[in-house]
Parts: C-alpha cells; sequence; structure tokens
C-alpha cells in the first residue's frame, strides 16, 4: 500500500518534468532552425544546364598550339567538350543508356541531339560499333537515307550486308551523315549505339558537353569524379520529426555562421586552397571570408574569398596557363569544378558561391582559372555543401 501511494505521488511530476523536457526540446530546434531550409538539396539538383553563365570571356592558349575563346554569358557547356573532364570525371566512361537512366527528366532524343553523327563519316560508324557491319542494309533505315541523299539506289542492295557493301565500294565509307534529316530517328535507330562507352567513339574528346543527349541535366552530385564516386554525395538531410536540427548538419554541409570582410586578418583556420596545396592555405592580410559551424570536421574553419587570395594550380603541360594559379576554394563536387567564395558582403550576411573550371588534354590540365558561374547565393544560418 506504501509503495502505491508513492507510485502515485511520482507520476504527476514525473509526466509533468517529462513533458516540459519535450516541450523545450522541440522549442529548441525550432529557435535555431536555419533561417534557409531549401539550400541543402540545391547541391543534389545541380547540373551543367542550372549552372549559371560564365560572367567574364577569356581567351587560353594551348602549348599545343590550340586556342579556346570564351565569352561573358555563355553556357559551360557550350564552351566545354568531353576531352577536358579526362581527368576530372567519368563523363566519357559512360555510355547513352547510363545518361539516360542518371538522368531525372525523360526526354526523347534523336540522333540530331547527338553531336557524334555531325563529326563521323560512315566507315567511322561501322568501326566504332561493333556488329554494324554484319547487318543488311535493309535492317538499317539510316544507312538507306544517306545513300538516298547522296543519290544513290539502294533498292538491289537491300539483303547485302554493311561490311560487305563498303568492302566492295569502299568509296561509301567517305559518306558523312550531314545529308540525313537525322531528326527522324531515334537514338536507337543505330543497334548497340546506346550502350557504348562515349569514349569508344571516334572524336569524343572534341564533343561539347551539350551535344550528348541528356548529359547536362544528370545532377553533378551523380557525375562526382572518380575519387568522390564511393561518397553518397546524394544523401539526405538529417531530419528529427520533420524538423532540421541546426545544431548537428546532415554529412557533408555545415552552417554559414559569419561572413567577414578584408578588414579580418589574419586567418589560421582556413578550410580552403587547392589540390596542388591543400585545403588548409592560410591569409595573412585582405582576409575576408566565412566562418562556419555545425560540422564537428570544420566547426569554426574559414573559407577565404578567392579575390584575395590565389593558389597554385595546374598540371602537366598546361600548368602555365593563367600564370599557373587559381583562387582558392574547396572541391565538394570532386575535381569537375572547384567551389569559390566571392563577393563577401557583412553587411547583408551575403557571400556567393561559384563554380570555377578548367580545361585538360593529354598532357595536363590548367588551373581553375575559367569563371566564375554562380551557383547559389548564401547567408548567415544557411546550410552549405562544404563536402568531406
Amino acid at each position: 500500500m506504501l509503495k502505491l501511494k508513492l507510485k502515485e505521488r511520482l507520476k504527476f511530476p514525473y509526466f509533468f518534468c517529462l513533458g516540459w523536457g519535450i516541450f523545450w526540446l522541440i522549442n529548441f530546434f525550432l529557435l535555431t532552425t536555419p533561417k534557409s531550409l531549401g539550400n541543402e538539396s540545391n547541391f543534389s539538383n545541380l547540373t551543367f544546364e542550372t549552372l549559371a553563365p560564365l560572367e567574364k570571356g577569356g581567351t587560353s592558349k594551348f602549348p599545343t598550339g590550340e586556342v579556346r575563346t570564351w565569352k561573358a554569358g555563355q553556357s559551360v557547356s557550350d564552351i566545354l567538350n568531353l576531352g577536358d573532364f579526362r581527368f576530372s570525371s567519368r563523363f566519357h566512361q559512360l555510355t547513352l543508356a547510363d545518361i539516360r537512366a542518371l538522368n531525372k527528366t525523360k526526354i526523347s532524343y534523336t540522333l540530331a541531339n547527338f553531336g557524334y553523327l555531325k563529326k563521323i563519316n560512315l566507315r567511322q560508324l561501322v568501326r566504332d560499333i561493333e556488329g554494324l557491319q554484319n547487318l543488311k542494309i535493309s535492317q538499317l533505315p539510316l544507312v538507306q537515307s544517306l545513300l538516298k541523299a547522296e543519290g544513290y539506289d539502294f533498292s538491289r542492295i537491300t539483303q547485302s550486308r554493311l561490311g560487305a557493301l563498303l568492302k566492295a565500294y569502299p568509296q561509301l565509307g567517305d559518306l558523312s551523315f550531314k545529308k540525313v534529316n537525322l531528326n527522324q530517328y531515334p537514338l536507337t535507330s543505330i543497334p548497340e549505339l546506346m550502350n557504348i562507352p562515349l569514349m569508344k567513339l571516334t572524336g569524343w574528346e572534341t564533343l561539347k558537353l551539350k551535344e550528348v543527349p541528356g548529359l547536362t541535366k544528370i545532377p553533378l552530385s551523380v557525375l562526382a569524379s572518380k575519387e568522390r564516386q564511393h561518397l553518397a554525395l546524394n544523401e539526405p538531410p538529417i531530419l528529427m520529426s520533420g524538423i532540421k536540427m541546426a545544431n548537428f548538419s546532415a554529412p557533408g554541409f555545415a552552417i554559414l555562421d559569419l561572413v567577414l570582410t578584408t578588414v579580418e586578418r589574419p586567418a589560421t583556420r582556413s578550410m580552403s586552397g587547392g589540390y596542388n596545396v591543400g585545403f588548409g592555405v592560410s591569409c595573412s592580410k585582405n582576409c575576408a571570408h566565412i566562418e562556419v559551424v555545425g560540422n564537428y570536421q570544420f566547426n569554426g574553419k574559414q573559407w577565404i574569398d578567392g579575390r584575395y587570395q590565389n593558389v597554385d594550380g595546374g598540371s602537366g603541360c598546361l600548368k602555365p596557363v593563367n600564370g599557373g594559379v587559381e583562387p582558392t576554394g574547396r572541391h565538394p563536387y570532386g575535381s569537375v569544378f572547384k567551389v569559390v567564395v566571392l563577393n563577401t558582403d557583412e553587411l547583408t550576411d551575403t557571400a556567393q558561391f561559384t563554380a570555377f573550371l578548367r580545361m585538360c588534354n593529354l598532357c595536363g590540365c590548367t588551373p581553375y582559372f575559367m569563371g566564375p558561374a554562380l551557383i547559389d547565393t548564401h547567408k548567415t544560418g544557411d546550410s552549405i555543401f562544404v563536402g568531406f
């Protein structure tokens, strides 16, 4: 009986305290929720298509004699080739089928959307696609259209195999597809074309990003560089009953805590830099930067404004381009591009996050100097993607 009365006495204060504890816990999370909740999804939705146009034009001359020129306002996908990413990504290892599977936007593309067909001739097509030479002309409507457009009567050779035809009439191999209306043919019109890695196709290095159907629509978090493939870059934010835990940011994220101008110096807790020099390059003067919290790996770290600090960049024969330097930054998306903080503004507590890109060939890569292309503008309290 005594035990029962004691239990009755304790019941009210126990549940009272428990209720107040839950109440204050919920209010803690509500009050500490960052001002912007939508930024965490931006990183997983960023594509070459949604990346802002370049703000500045420029010209780059390679030691090979090649000259590349771009204008302010141009899209990255109009300027850069697949070959520029040979050391930064697995773009060239993908097949068209891979790209279609990775693409959130399901669009039906035709051969006219694939720049490859506009750069090659019939002989190169047969050489690139194994088994094509064994098919009959009757099985290849595209080849029929090609012969017709060039004035050939193919009615008597419909049962001939393509390889045998090219062997008997080698001049046919020089025919290009420029006179064929490629819009009327889906990508599947050429057997096995969808299943061949882009790097196996003639001239893949010179294909602009926009000339590969669907590539510019794939989230860049999915197309991260080789060294990041093992990381789950599209991991969702940590949630608790629908409320984001501001004090404990999702993996790869941090909270933008402070925006400071050039009067700040020195900055010795840096988290920015570059591949050649590491990502802890301190600043001694003009140290405009942001500071982040909410991530045990980067808590209190400083990301220096790229307007005020350059670091060593580039490799191989292309290292001297742009004087061998690039703005300080980080690579949360891998080596596809460099994220650079710019225009830190203490009055508005905002900073711009921009992309700088590079160009590569067989002998090396330029520094990350082509930019900026705006990714997003963040303010204090925002969740930002800092990588791992």
